[in-house]
């Protein structure tokens, strides 16, 4: 079995990522680092799994929610963090996924991505992070959102001040 991203700019151009899809070769099996790869190029579940930085780390934000997702994939309504991450143990002693040492819920791909995917952890990181982007500025055109910056933050925090 072997991991592919659907490589298409026109729909990068639009604000959505090519995101990874996994050859079924194995009766339609997914495996551990297959899903959590799908998660990390899906713009839409950064708040649960992320990259930290471009080494090929990623964290889980969320691991129970994580946890939730894998085993719904599986059917698996019993699934969370603890038998998750003794799946991802199985792991430690080959050339996919390791623990990242004295950082909690981190982890890291030690496999060559660009080899196996065609993109290296640092691309994809790049990339979802240009469609959270496009996403997030196209939200704010509508009005849908508002930008959260420094400054909105600051007005915040005197505007709280003043009534207090």
């Amino acid at each position: 079995m072997r991991a592919s991203i659907q490589d298409n700019r026109s729909q990068e151009h639009s604000g959505e990522i090519a995101t990874v899809t996994i050859d079924q070769r194995n009766n339609g099996q997914i495996q551990l680092w297959q899903f959590l790869l799908e998660l990390l190029t899906d713009k839409d579940a950064r708040d649960c799994i992320s990259w930290v930085g471009d080494e090929g780390e990623f964290k889980l934000n969320q691991p129970e929610l994580v946890a939730q997702k894998w085993g719904q994939r599986k059917n698996k309504p019993t699934m969370n963090y603890e038998k998750l991450s003794r799946a991802l143990r199985y792991y430690y002693d080959g050339d996919m996924i390791c623990k990242v040492q004295g950082k909690r819920f981190v982890y890291k791909f030690v496999c060559d991505l660009k080899t196996l995917i065609g993109y290296s952890a640092a691309e994809l990181n790049r990339l979802v992070t240009e469609c959270e982007q496009k996403k997030l500025a196209k939200m704010q055109l509508h009005g849908i959102a508002q930008p959260v910056t420094a400054v909105a933050l600051a007005t915040a925090s005197l505007q709280t001040e003043k009534d207090n």
